[in-house]
């Protein structure tokens, strides 16, 4: 039984691969529609190398708390649904990733920033 599973899900793959082929070369992302990463230059967004043209007023997802795309600034995580229009990056949807996995960065009062993130810790408890 676990080898039909196993010569199934190959099987879907292997299948799946081919139909996610494009005859364009793409570059950048995930087969070229998403792009993931930390904003390393505005002027528009970079991520990973790539510019990113934005609309100033689009809604990003998972931003506590939310922001428009203007407010994006280097050294947030960015998850960006593309379309290439010409040789141009548009961004279709914007996610904030907020990493808390990592080295800390800094040190604050109140707060860290671990992978350019900064985390405030608000008030902290000892139990004892």
């Amino acid at each position: 039984m676990l080898l039909r599973f196993i010569a199934a899900a190959e099987i879907l793959f292997s299948t799946s691969q081919i139909f996610a082929q494009d005859s364009e070369e793409r570059e950048g992302g995930i087969v070229g529609t998403g792009i993931v990463g930390v904003i390393t230059e505005l002027g528009s967004i970079y991520v990973n190398g790539q510019k990113i043209e934005i609309d100033d007023d689009l809604q990003v997802s998972g931003s506590v708390p939310a922001i428009e795309a203007d407010a994006l600034k280097p050294g947030q995580t960015v998850a960006v649904v593309t379309r290439l229009e010409g040789d141009v990056w548009q961004a279709e949807y914007i996610r904030q990733i907020l990493p808390l996995v990592g080295p800390v960065e800094a040190v604050g009062d109140r707060s860290l920033t671990v992978l350019g993130t900064r985390v405030d810790l608000g008030s902290l408890t000892s139990e004892g």
